[in-house]
């Protein structure tokens, strides 16, 4: 691994904010976030990678249909704070950015925490998931990350 640099004056970075990515099944969203985790990994940085604890796709790691593979750095329980798992991993001023596949399975208090996460602290959180299940009723999670003007948003 490359040595670590400082990943930027978190004072006057403008664009941290919580982005939910959002697609179909089997549209590459899990290969998307592991592709941008390894970016940050390659330039000295610290990717984290969460995914919610209900989801039992690729047991305790985040996997693609291409056959990459990488364990998550936090595994988020029913009800546990985003913030307080993270920091039993690692100090949050060491992260660079917060991935979290599988969003869809947050609670809304959670992907709430995320917002505030990011804009206190100024690190990126980059959520990856299904917006709605096969019947086009939102999850949850995908349903609070969706709320107009609360996040920012991108398909």
């Amino acid at each position: 691994m490359l040595p670590r640099r400082p990943f930027r004056d978190r004072e006057n970075y403008r664009w941290q904010s919580l982005y939910f990515r959002y697609g179909a099944m089997n549209s590459g969203k899990s290969t998307m976030l592991l592709q941008a985790a390894y970016n940050y990994r390659e330039r000295g940085q610290m990717p984290l990678i969460v995914k919610p604890g209900v989801d039992t796709k690729a047991g305790t790691s985040v996997g693609s249909r291409i056959g990459l593979e990488k364990p998550v750095d936090v595994l988020l329980g029913a009800g546990q704070s985003l913030s307080a798992a993270i920091e039993k991993v690692t100090p949050l001023d060491q992260v660079d950015a917060i991935f979290i596949d599988e969003a869809q399975f947050l609670e809304p208090a959670q992907v709430d925490e995320a917002f505030t996460l990011a804009v206190t602290t100024r690190i990126p959180v980059l959520a990856y998931g299904l917006r709605s299940d096969f019947r086009s009723r939102a999850f949850p999670g995908s349903a609070r990350l969706m709320e107009p003007g609360a996040l920012h948003r991108g398909a």
